[in-house]
């Protein structure tokens, strides 16, 4: 849905809030796609990997969080760039995904399982730029940025708050399970990630995070952390 918004908010992006004219779609538009050449690239790091929700998640949000910074400081410098780093986010969490649910189906129905995909991938388009348009005359571009860079990463966000206040009733329905992924809860595939430990667990990965930046914060550039 977020794709078929963007086709849209590139065109009321680069004439209502950059004022860069209808050329200036099209570069965004151009930026885009060096986005998705960018993130085609890292994921190469996935290559063997087991555990694919973590750049699922990952990729989620570096997708969303682009996008709402256009609206919240518009520029035409920084704007290519945001968009550019959306797309590659997107590539990230598409690449993951497609390989989960290309793991978790049966040889025998994988190709009906990627023909519904592609089928929803089509009225998502649909249902994305309708909306976008809807918000952008109802709200604004800045708004309809906002709300369509957010959606990911509040999804997310409103996981995880489940996860801590659900109790185990939440932990059951949000957990990995195959059979329920087969069954149509497609939702399992990134909130399995969210769930398979605790709080503390989480701060324990953190503060192990900030150990290691602290042991060998020397040792790396930047750019290499």
């Amino acid at each position: 849905a977020q794709l078929g918004a963007l086709d849209v908010l590139f065109v009321a992006t680069a004439i209502e809030l950059l004022d860069i004219g209808a050329s200036g779609a099209g570069f965004l538009s151009a930026a885009f796609g060096a986005g998705a050449i960018v993130g085609a690239a890292s994921t190469v790091a996935l290559v063997g990997r087991r555990r694919l929700t973590p750049s699922l998640a990952g990729g989620a949000v570096l997708f969303g969080a682009p996008i709402g910074l256009v609206a919240i400081a518009p520029s035409a410098v920084s704007a290519p760039v945001l968009f550019a780093a959306a797309e590659a986010g997107r590539s990230v969490g598409d690449v993951s995904g497609r390989t989960l649910l290309q793991r978790i189906s049966p040889n025998d129905v994988l190709s009906r399982v990627f023909g519904v995909l592609e089928g929803l991938t089509m009225l998502a388009l649909v249902i994305g730029s309708v909306g976008a348009a809807i918000l952008i005359e109802a709200y604004g571009v800045q708004a309809a940025l906002v709300v369509v860079g957010a959606f990911l990463p509040v999804v997310i966000l409103l996981v995880l708050l489940a996860v801590m206040y659900g109790g185990d009733h939440a932990a059951e329905v949000l957990r990995y399970e195959r059979a329920g992924v087969l069954s149509g809860e497609a939702w399992r595939l990134l909130t399995g990630h969210l769930v398979h430990a605790d709080l503390s667990h989480l701060l324990w990965n953190v503060l192990g995070l900030v150990l290691v930046f602290a042991l060998f914060a020397g040792e790396y550039s930047p750019g290499e952390w």
